[in-house]
């Protein structure tokens, strides 16, 4: 058995999600018993899951593999999770103002469906299809 700190790492992160064993390797698209073995130190992850993991937790991969923080203009905690502080501060203003909220998903939504609606246009453009 290979023992090394990523296991820590990784089960830390999985517990700070107040996730189950079961329950984090499903959201990792893999087996409960994979994320056993990683946490055992008995396997250790392929790129695909440590790219999903990265994103899936905001986890700074520096921290994650190493242990170790790298230099960066973004402050971390202690668990490698980055956290830009312009974020930090949109984030609250929207905790706190609902309305906007729900203003800012419309847009979002809003600007899928234009995007859907151009890459459509574009495809019946490039059949040759005129109007």
């Amino acid at each position: 058995m290979v023992r090394n700190k990523f296991c820590d790492r990784l089960k830390t992160l999985r517990q700070q999600a107040d996730q189950s064993q079961q329950d984090f390797a499903k959201r990792m698209g893999v087996t409960p018993a994979t994320i056993n073995r990683y946490e055992n130190g008995h396997r250790f992850p392929d790129v695909p899951f440590l790219e999903k993991l990265i994103l899936e937790f905001n986890c700074d991969i520096t921290w994650l593999l190493t242990g170790s923080r790298k230099e960066s203009n973004l402050d971390s905690d202690t668990n490698g999770h980055t956290k830009n502080k312009e974020i930090t501060k949109i984030t609250k203003w929207l905790a706190a103002n609902p309305d906007a909220q729900k203003l800012i998903i419309k847009l979002i939504n809003a600007s899928k469906e234009i995007e859907d609606a151009t890459e459509g246009l574009k495809h019946i453009a490039n059949k040759g299809l005129t109007f």
